[in-house]
């Protein structure tokens, strides 16, 4: 969670540039260089329980197909639906090691931010679940 600020602010925008120092892209293949913060961030995220290696059979059951199916499940997600947010958060994760520009794409399309966010929001409603169960019963 300590990333949501540096995640919200680069909403939109790119994350990466090309390495292309003098000539090389006349004579070599270019590959991204990403930003540090965006690294750190996909180092911890990988070492969390976050991480759902079946990433892709949430796609297929789910039929998410695209960044706004992704966002509309992400929207109305609760408590019942934490592996689907999984699946689309270890999507990007996971699949930026194959697919270079999944961690950007997520940044540019605020997907990582309204995974998190969305997770933030369920386990906020969770912990206070104890605190109206309370209430019911004193009343």
């Amino acid at each position: 969670m300590v990333y949501l600020p540096w995640l919200e602010q680069h909403s939109g925008r790119e994350s990466f540039s090309v390495y292309g120092s003098e000539g090389i892209k006349e004579h070599s293949l270019s590959f991204p260089v990403y930003d540090a913060t965006l690294m750190r961030f996909i180092k911890q995220a990988e070492k969390t329980s976050l991480m759902d290696r079946n990433y892709r059979y949430v796609y297929t059951r789910n039929q998410i197909k695209g960044h706004d199916a992704e966002r509309a499940i992400i929207q109305r997600a609760t408590y019942k639906d934490w592996g689907i947010l999984k699946g689309i958060f270890s999507q990007y994760v996971m699949g930026g090691r194959v697919k270079a520009t999944l961690w950007s794409e997520a940044v540019k399309e605020d997907i990582f931010y309204l995974v998190l966010s969305r997770m933030q929001n369920i386990v906020s409603q969770w912990e206070k679940l104890p605190e109206l169960q309370g209430a019911e019963a004193k009343e």
